[in-house]
């Protein structure tokens, strides 16, 4: 029995780092680019702009000219008469509401590239943190699945040694409990990581069986003021609040030139039945008597005034999501360096459990609580990577930049 334990506590944990080669590994800036490229959302945020450009268009066209030809032809006793009229018209309103319009569409249209980038940001930070769980899920379930086999093999062997009278049926029942707890490990990692693949295989748009992944060395973190500093430039949010208060204050003053006067020329030649003929120029003002858009007015108004609240409002808000991001890495990062400091290799501590038990100094019990504390503690310490690759990308996306760019522009300064 004990040749059988040694073997698992040798082979338990021995597999934790060990990459498989069956399959390239995949990196995690080649899944970003591959869902930057297949990601469904960004196709349907592109043709928006395309929309938005068209009503820009729209915005900056002249108003067509109005060609009208009117003809009497009158008798009376006998006599023919009549008269004809060739003239054309134009609206002057585009003279004080086109520049406005066209602010407007254009600010539209910044509006939604900047939603462009803001979902193309988001499709990153999914891959990236789907991306990372999936790595250390693979870890995790690579371990219980070893586990799982090993112990069941244990068991079944524990069998026999109980008939010989090596082990006692307590011992043995223990062993068979333990055994079941790793095979209910390894389910719960199983299910978790076929989530994980297939939700990964869907950004990514994978259509292999397996993802072998491998992942870059954390960054170092950078200063507070110089996050917030970079977040303020290149949060696509507030770019985008900042320019629907452009068009918000633009909405405004086209409204309230909406409710100038309706004004229209007209030239046109006219030949009467006396003989008579000439040019013939009329202008027709709206008098804004009653419909000056003061309703419109005040909605765009108040439209406008609530787009500087949010803007404020969001720019704090900025700076809390850097603080908090930029807090939660930096913990994170200072105890995987405690972690590192205190935790012995794997190997050395398998070695001395073994030399224990084989010594005598350990029970079987003993040995197998110490081998499920020591399973715990490699969960948790897996658990604790994955969420400092987390906090890493969970910084960057309240920054609105990658580190590593950061760390490159710093560098060219």
């Amino acid at each position: 029995m004990k040749s059988v334990l040694c073997l698992f506590l040798c082979c338990i944990f021995s597999v934790g780092f060990v990459i498989s080669a069956h399959c390239e590994p995949l990196t995690l800036s080649e899944a970003v680019k591959r869902a930057l490229t297949h990601a469904p959302m960004l196709d349907i945020q592109r043709l928006v702009i395309q929309e938005s450009e068209g009503a820009k268009t729209d915005a900056g066209l002249l108003p067509n000219p109005v060609v009208s030809y009117t003809r009497e032809t009158l008798r009376q006793s006998g006599l023919d008469g009549g008269e004809w009229v060739l003239s054309t018209s134009l609206p002057l309103a585009f003279l004080w509401t086109r520049g406005s319009d066209v602010r407007v569409a254009n600010a539209q249209v910044q509006s939604e590239k900047f939603t462009l980038d803001h979902l193309q940001k988001e499709v990153r930070f999914q891959v990236q943190k789907t991306f990372v769980t999936y790595h250390f899920a693979r870890e995790k379930h690579r371990v219980f699945q070893k586990a799982s086999a090993l112990f069941q093999e244990a068991a079944q062997t524990g069998n026999i040694r109980q008939l010989e009278g090596d082990i006692s049926v307590y011992e043995q029942h223990r062993i068979w409990l333990e055994a079941l707890h790793y095979a209910r490990l390894e389910a719960e990692a199983q299910i978790e990581l076929n989530q994980l693949f297939r939700k990964l295989s869907f950004y990514i748009q994978w259509s292999e069986a397996d993802i072998e992944t491998v992942l870059d060395a954390p960054m170092e973190i950078v200063d507070l003021n110089v996050a917030i500093d970079q977040a303020m430039a290149h949060r696509s949010d507030l770019q985008m609040a900042k320019t629907l208060v452009n068009a918000g204050e633009a909405s405004w003053v086209a409204a309230k030139r909406r409710g100038w006067p309706e004004t229209e020329v007209s030239f046109a030649f006219k030949r009467q039945v006396d003989g008579f003929d000439g040019a013939v120029f009329e202008v027709g003002i709206g008098l804004p008597i009653f419909n000056r858009n003061q309703g419109k007015v005040k909605i765009a108004q108040a439209s406008f005034e609530r787009q500087r609240l949010t803007e404020a409002l969001l720019q704090k808000q900025v700076q809390q999501d850097v603080a908090s991001a930029r807090d939660r890495y930096r913990l994170y990062g200072e105890q995987i360096k405690r972690m590192e400091q205190v935790s012995a290799p794997p190997d050395s501590v398998l070695e001395i459990a073994k030399f224990s038990y084989l010594e005598g100094e350990l029970s079987l019990v003993e040995m197998l609580d110490g081998v499920r504390a020591y399973s715990d503690a490699f969960q948790a310490r897996l658990d604790l990577l994955s969420a400092y690759h987390t906090s890493q990308f969970e910084l960057e996306k309240a920054i609105g930049h990658p580190l590593s760019d950061l760390k490159q522009e710093s560098q060219t300064r």
